[in-house]
């Protein structure tokens, strides 16, 4: 998130920014996608384990924290990650992806520059 851009033209100059930070930090094998805002999702293959997922988010945290220049302004980001893993093979990619937005709201929950993981017995129990 970012205060103080008022144009469509920074805006879109700054998610240009983002997504060229994302795709130098993004394996060949992984997919970056923007979804809507300033949401982004990356599909990460062959992850086989919690710390592979992590490694990624350590890697992103490091360079979205970096400042970005738009125009005149420096700009200073907040950025929360939301990771999830399949538990299963019978998860569809719309229930991983929501997932993973719930546990970005666990993350902005707990504040700026910050990643959770979608835990699913922690799901369970808050239902």
């Amino acid at each position: 998130a970012f205060d103080g851009l008022v144009d469509e033209d920074s805006h879109l100059q700054l998610l240009t920014h983002v997504a060229d930070r994302l795709a130098k930090t993004v394996r060949s094998s992984d997919v970056p996608s923007k979804l809507d805002g300033s949401q982004f999702v990356i599909l990460q293959s062959e992850v086989t384990t919690a710390d592979d997922a992590e490694a990624l988010a350590r890697r992103l945290a490091t360079l979205l924290a970096m400042p970005y220049q738009v125009g005149e302004q420096t700009l200073m980001p907040s950025f929360h990650m939301g990771i999830a893993l399949p538990s299963n093979e019978e998860i569809g990619e719309e229930q991983l992806l929501g997932n993973a937005q719930q546990a970005a709201k666990q993350a902005r929950a707990m504040g700026q520059k910050r990643y959770a993981f979608y835990i699913e017995e922690r799901a369970a129990l808050s239902a």
